[in-house]
């Protein structure tokens, strides 16, 4: 077969898929579709404590919501880079997941919007029937989860395999929704009719259509990314932002993203606190941290005329207490290696009730590999009464005292 033929021959099956996802779940007249919970959500929620990933996506995500929801839906949590969370002082003692949205945070139990995958799919771990009976139940279980809490993200409506890398496969990993948080969230407000406005022309629309790569993704993986992103622009209409965004991509002249970052270079580079120092040749923050946060956050709300996100404000982010994400997880899509068989598919198990029970979790390419990343919440944070694990998931008590640890993720992973 030549090169890229399976790419050519899945177009049309992926075309049809992305259509009907969207067509679905962008359209309040659907029952149960994304979009008219999201409107549910909004006039029946007055206050929502948002917790946010701490990359551009997510701030520029978080700027916005708290521009179109309602005014108690303010950032109490910043998760920085998978390795802590920096909390809002009237929380560090207690935080109910329950009354939490994620944004570009992903949780089965907490109402979110975000870009990730969350389905293994149909991959035999190890040619092991056993391991796919519980990775399917897993999916089955995120499936029923998915029924009462609003899982905003594309990859799962989708039904996209995590676990699936070949490229004769419509829904494998490789042809996830590859696009940013914030495109996903701006096509779900104009569906609700609450559109935020784009006030600046000159950097903001650079900004939201480059989150996650995207100038850079449609011109590298043309097989992908345009489907996505021409289909997302079309559900909510041609005369929206969602597809000037797209244009601003798909039409870009070739130095024209670099003319805008040296053009805000020029501008700043006298201006003491201005974001271009904190922000790289890609628009992505330069590092995590307090100063930088709250620089770009103030610099986003100048250019579009949107709220400040955090409760509180972001000038208040140094008073935050950053608390340490201790238990993170990672699961290669393979069984994990240990003495028996047994032995394995009880530690394949266990990462998938870790994952179940997870602040954030998703499957994603790092370090060369695919696999399931997590990350349990922190100390004082209390989830929701889930349902019960199905039984395919539940642990052998035959093996392990208790259920076994699987906390694998060194510090220096990032999994968010």
């Amino acid at each position: 077969m030549a090169v890229d033929d399976d790419r050519r021959q899945t177009a049309g099956r992926r075309r049809e898929l992305i259509i009907e996802t969207f067509s679905r779940e962008l359209d309040t007249n659907v029952t149960g579709s994304a979009a008219g919970r999201l409107r549910d959500l909004f006039a029946t929620h007055s206050e929502r404590h948002l917790i946010v990933s701490g990359d551009i996506d997510g701030l520029a995500s978080a700027a916005m919501l708290a521009r179109s929801a309602p005014p108690g839906w303010r950032a109490i949590a910043l998760v920085v880079k998978s390795g802590d969370v920096l909390l809002h002082p009237d929380f560090v003692d207690g935080t109910d997941l329950s009354k939490c949205f994620g944004v570009d945070v992903y949780s089965t139990y907490i109402d979110n919007v975000s870009n990730h995958v969350a389905l293994w799919g149909d991959k035999r771990p190890g040619s092991s029937a056993e391991g796919l009976a519980i990775a399917q139940a897993y999916d089955t279980e995120v499936k029923e989860r998915a029924k009462t809490t609003l899982l905003a993200t594309p990859s799962l409506w989708a039904g996209i395999q995590g676990s699936q890398s070949r490229a004769d496969v419509p829904a494998s990993a490789g042809y996830r929704y590859p696009l940013g948080t914030v495109h996903v969230l701006l096509a779900l407000l104009e569906a609700v009719d609450r559109s935020p406005r784009l006030f600046d022309r000159e950097y903001l629309p650079w900004l939201l259509a480059n989150c996650d790569g995207g100038l850079k993704t449609i011109r590298d993986y043309p097989h992908n990314v345009p489907l996505w992103w021409s289909s997302l622009a079309a559900a909510v209409g041609p005369a929206t932002l969602s597809e000037s965004l797209y244009q601003t991509a798909a039409r870009q002249a070739p130095i024209a993203f670099v003319d805008t970052v040296n053009r805000l270079r020029a501008e700043s580079h006298l201006v003491d606190g201005a974001p271009a120092q904190h922000l790289n040749d890609d628009w992505n923050l330069r590092a995590q941290s307090v100063e930088a946060i709250t620089a770009v956050t103030k610099w986003i709300s100048s250019l579009s005329g949107w709220p400040d996100p955090f409760l509180g404000g972001s000038a208040g982010l140094k008073d935050w207490k950053l608390v340490p994400l201790h238990r993170r997880g990672r699961l290669l899509t393979k069984l994990p290696d240990a003495a028996t068989m047994p032995e394995r598919l009880e530690l394949f198990r266990a990462h998938f009730r870790a994952s179940l029970d997870a602040v954030h979790t998703n499957f994603a390419y790092f370090d060369g590999q695919q696999r399931l990343n997590w990350v349990a919440p922190w100390v004082n944070a209390s989830h929701p009464s889930l349902p019960a694990i199905p039984p395919a998931l539940q642990p052998d008590q035959n093996l392990f005292s208790g259920d076994v640890d699987v906390a694998n993720a060194d510090d220096k992973d990032i999994v968010i």
